[in-house]
């Protein structure tokens, strides 16, 4: 029953925050923005702050071209308590 239900639930859900943990987008954080159905594991993330923590203009990474991988970002670390910082 686990195996189904992760079959159909995506690993992170939009608006999800997240940190890029890889790539070229190392270290910028942002929010799932969409997940296709097909591959759940790998979402559209907007970026929102650069590895500094600093607001930058929004824009979107699609984790099934770029194949980035993400961690969900915890509570005490979340985008709007390091965007005011």
């Amino acid at each position: 029953m686990v195996q189904q239900l992760l079959a159909i639930l995506p690993v992170s859900p939009v608006g999800c925050e997240v940190l890029l943990r890889t790539g070229q987008y190392q270290g910028c954080r942002g929010v799932v923005a969409a997940v296709d159905a097909e591959d759940l594991a790998h979402p559209v993330v907007r970026v929102l702050l650069d590895r500094s923590g600093r607001r930058i203009a929004p824009f979107e990474v699609d984790l099934r071209v770029e194949r980035a991988v993400l961690a969900a970002v915890s509570v005490g670390e979340s985008l709007a308590v390091r965007a005011s910082a």
